[in-house]
């Protein structure tokens, strides 16, 4: 599976770049994308949440929808180019990818899922500051005993540290 991150505004471009034949979508409730023809043909996952970082706000991320993606993922061939988007294609976005390439990798065996999803997300889309709670919740259902959403914590710590200096 090949996984591809950007906003709102360049899925449309991404789509027809990479040849996707998947989309998956984390945007606020209120958002929604302007569906083409072309992307009217994708199979899609649209995921209703907000960017927040407590799992107790109302209209967090849910454990319900990461499950949801996941499943999504599992049903994928192998073969699969998938975009997926938030709104800045930073956080939602960012996490909701690298738990999908996690739990491609773990599938398959890989001796460390989690800092090659990372490494991969990273190369593609470096300003990545991926969503705690979608990470938290991947992890999680992952059973990564917490290893997963550490490394997403890193890398945005990372990404603030940064932006603070």
């Amino acid at each position: 599976m090949q996984v591809f991150v950007t906003d709102k505004a360049g899925a449309h471009d991404m789509v027809n770049r990479t040849g996707a034949t998947f989309l998956i979508s984390l945007l606020d409730p209120v958002d929604r994308l302007f569906l083409t023809d072309r992307l009217k043909k994708l199979k899609r996952l649209h995921l209703s949440c907000e960017d927040v970082l407590d799992a107790s706000d109302p209209h967090a991320p849910t454990r319900d929808q990461v499950d949801q993606l996941l499943a999504f993922g599992r049903q994928l061939p192998v073969d699969a180019v998938v975009v997926v988007h938030c709104f800045a294609g930073v956080s939602r976005s960012t996490a909701a990818a690298v738990a999908l390439m996690a739990q491609e990798l773990q599938h398959q065996g890989h001796d460390d899922p989690v800092g090659e999803s990372l490494r991969r997300l990273l190369d593609q889309r470096p300003q990545s500051c991926p969503n705690p709670v979608i990470s938290r919740f991947a992890d999680e259902l992952l059973r990564f005993d917490g290893n997963l959403h550490l490394a997403c914590e890193e890398v945005a710590q990372k990404k603030l540290f940064k932006l603070m200096n």
